[in-house]
């Protein structure tokens, strides 16, 4: 998910003038996020394995690959990215609060997650 809308919000970085350096920053994070996300669960893993523990999550609910693909007007920016950080925040708070009792770094990691895509939802949210 991070990886993907990383570039996204490249391209629009590159795309957009007014908002680019906004698109530009969220792009940096996704990244970030990811290897935050990333280390907690590899530092976590074998509790998981330990513990049998599987996220319970319906995939479908999370899809963002036609938001990411194709060619995006500027009109149509700020609603995908909108519809992206709706999208993400969702996924990452039900992450957290189903990893919450047995893997503790990985629910602080998609609880910090979650609260920067509702950050950008307030940023997005000014432009409108």
């Amino acid at each position: 998910m991070e990886e993907e809308s990383a570039e996204f919000y490249e391209r629009l970085a590159k795309q957009e003038s007014e908002a680019g350096n906004m698109f530009k920053s969220f792009s940096i994070q996704n990244r970030k996020l990811a290897l935050i996300v990333q280390r907690a669960y590899v530092s976590s893993i074998s509790d998981a394995v330990e513990g049998c523990f599987t996220f319970r999550m319906e995939e479908e609910e999370y899809q963002i690959h036609e938001l990411l693909s194709g060619p995006i007007t500027s009109d149509e920016a700020l609603d995908r990215s909108l519809r992206l950080e709706q999208t993400a925040s969702k996924f990452y708070e039900e992450a957290q609060k189903q990893s919450q009792s047995l893997l503790p770094d990985v629910s602080r990691a998609f609880a910090a997650a979650a609260r920067e895509r509702q950050k950008r939802l307030a940023a997005l949210a000014t432009l409108t």
